[in-house]
């Protein structure tokens, strides 16, 4: 409580294992949310070399089913102290990076590993799908995905315009660098979808990205 402002606190846990308290709270500099570890036995905080210190050694596990690699291992995240379980799955024949990618450990539900490689495999490989798709099937998938976007957007309080930058279609062109060409009939289904003009739609879009539909 010295320590950690109340007002800054967002959640603690209670490790029984190591017999600590690892809290999360705001940081102010940063704004950004930051991890430290309090030790009962020694009644402080530790330091990050004593963090890394008792981590685990990393381990390879086999997913089941197609054999998959992952070698799973811990990091604390450089400006917040934050630690992550990190996760590479590899190829049980060829011994290429399928994915990389990693999850909080202090968390409420800490997921399956299996999941989240999955899930970060799945992700990697989409662009190849995404390409052997016809015009049709990729223009019905960026609206479903702009009509998402458009809902956690207003759910947030904000206008769901506001989803709409150049961010977003930064990464539209990753995963389809001729995405320019079939956004104009992306944005007409997507003014049906919500029902709204079809010029209001491509207007919005327009002016919030930088482009002209």
């Amino acid at each position: 409580m010295a320590i950690v402002p109340e007002s800054a606190f967002l959640k603690a846990f209670d490790v029984a294992e190591s017999q600590t308290v690892v809290v999360w709270y705001v940081d102010s500099k940063l704004k950004r949310q930051h991890e430290v570890e309090f030790s009962r036995a020694r009644g402080r905080l530790l330091s990050r070399f004593e963090r890394e210190s008792v981590f685990p050694a990393e381990r390879e596990v086999v997913l089941p089913g197609d054999g998959v690699k992952v070698r799973i291992g811990n990091r604390l995240e450089q400006d917040t102290d934050v630690r992550y379980e990190t996760y590479v799955a590899v190829d049980p024949v060829t011994g290429a990076k399928l994915a990389e990618t990693e999850q909080i450990f202090y968390a409420p539900f800490l997921l399956d590993p299996e999941a989240v490689v999955r899930a970060a495999i799945q992700k990697t490989n989409f662009p190849a799908t995404y390409a052997r798709w016809s015009p049709v099937e990729k223009i019905q998938y960026w609206v479903g995905a702009l009509y998402r976007i458009r809902r956690q957007t207003g759910e947030g309080g904000r206008s769901e315009d506001e989803a709409f930058s150049p961010a977003l279609l930064a990464k539209m062109r990753t995963i389809d660098p001729n995405v320019d060409g079939i956004l104009a009939p992306i944005l007409v289904e997507l003014s049906r979808m919500e029902m709204v003009s079809p010029d209001v739609m491509r207007a919005a879009f327009s002016r919030r990205v930088g482009v002209s539909i």
